[in-house]
């Protein structure tokens, strides 16, 4: 009998082990943690203040010290992982402890809606603003970034490929409702393309279908405008920065490091990747972290090559 109890005990440990922490190989598992989905809000919840309601006192310049934070997967990854997937994950725990960090250190999160509104029509941002990115559209956007960023009345900006959602029946990448609901939950959606072809080796008419159709495909489904751009593998030109605006944009991202952000630049603004072992000073570290690779006036530097990004078509 004392075995047979010790067996069921043993069962219901390992049924409620998270499931994150049983992967097996280098990628990302496909579920969030249990109890990080349990907790996703529920649709029309508005726990939090209104956003107008925060006080905006900082007046608008030409340069802002502004941290544009990068994110790619969130999950638990086995101890073989490779480089490359360390460099695009970061734990559900350590990304709740990094949002955790922000909340408690006075920080805003702020749209690219915002920052737009900041330079162009002279509206005030809040103290300590920044912004949350997440790209590429997985599914660990909606049950890990959208419960914490709730819990913590925080907001971020979502850079899905359009020809990705609903990829797959929504197991790795986000679907059409799960945006729809993470927008009405007060969430930013930006471009990321149709299909994250890098936009630098495009021909002209390309380039302006990638940017033209991934903005109205996404604002078929979000309740904000579409104001942003993510380049795919941080890869733009000259052409491309003449482009963007003529498409609609109001202000684009890439991968260049860096915290200084200026309104000459705003369609090569620079982020601060985070990675999987960054921990809490490190992390505090890159937020004040002003070292930039971008050229006077706005002008693109050579983007550094990534190794996720050495084909037009790479693995997601």
């Amino acid at each position: 009998m004392p075995r047979f109890l010790g067996l069921i005990l043993l069962i219901l440990a390992l049924a409620l082990w998270p499931a994150g922490t049983r992967a097996e190989s280098g990628q990302p598992p496909t579920e969030a943690p249990r109890w990080l989905a349990s907790s996703r809000p529920k649709d029309g919840e508005t726990p939090c203040p209104d956003r107008a309601s925060i006080p905006r006192p900082v007046a608008p310049a030409e340069t802002i010290q502004l941290p544009i934070l990068m994110y790619h997967h969130l999950a638990h990854l086995s101890t073989n992982a490779s480089a490359l997937w360390r460099s695009l994950t970061v734990t559900p725990e350590m990304f709740e402890a990094q949002v955790r960090y922000l909340a408690e250190h006075g920080y805003h999160t702020i749209y690219f809606a915002d920052l737009i509104a900041y330079w162009d029509e002279g509206t005030p941002l809040p103290e300590q603003p920044i912004i949350l990115t997440f790209d590429d559209g997985w599914l660990e956007g909606y049950t890990v970034a959208y419960p914490i960023l709730r819990k913590y009345c925080m907001v971020g900006t979502f850079f899905p490929p359009v020809n990705w959602v609903d990829n797959d029946n929504g197991k790795r990448v986000l679907s059409w409702p799960m945006i729809e609901e993470m927008s009405r939950g007060g969430m930013e959606f930006g471009s990321h393309t149709l299909n994250h072809h890098l936009l630098a080796r495009q021909t002209a008419p390309q380039i302006l279908e990638q940017l033209v159709g991934s903005k109205a495909a996404l604002e078929k489904h979000t309740i904000r405008p579409v104001v942003a751009l993510a380049y795919p593998g941080g890869s733009y030109n000259a052409l491309v920065l003449e482009t963007v605006p003529k498409a609609g944009y109001g202000a684009a991202v890439g991968v260049l490091a860096g915290i200084e952000q200026t309104r000459a630049g705003r369609f090569a603004l620079h982020r601060i990747a985070m990675s999987y072992n960054a921990n809490l000073a490190l992390f505090q570290a890159r937020l004040s972290n002003s070292t930039s690779t971008q050229t006077a006036g706005g002008r693109p530097a050579r983007p550094p090559r990534w190794p996720w990004h050495r084909e037009e078509t790479s693995d997601r």
